[in-house]
């Protein structure tokens, strides 16, 4: 066992916060005009999150609704607002 003093405490749980990683699709997301869409086979989704959850998460961290998400049949459309 080890005690610590309040700043090595501190620079321990400084150093442990998340990465944020860059948004999906980010590049073309920025690259659209408002009304163009990308359109995302089932396949090419690879994280377990569904879009709308995920692009959720993206319009409220920009503070407004940037992207809406709809289910196709065979994948999704995300359209840029």
């Amino acid at each position: 066992m080890e005690i610590l003093k309040s700043e090595a405490v501190k620079t321990l749980l400084e150093a442990n916060k998340s990465v944020n990683r860059e948004t999906l699709y980010k590049k073309e997301l920025d690259s659209l005009k408002p009304g163009e869409a990308i359109r995302l086979k089932t396949e090419d989704w690879l994280i377990k999150t569904t879009p709308s959850a995920y692009y959720y998460r993206y319009n409220k961290n920009q503070g407004k609704k940037v992207v809406t998400v709809n289910k196709l049949k065979d994948g999704f459309l995300i359209t840029k607002n």
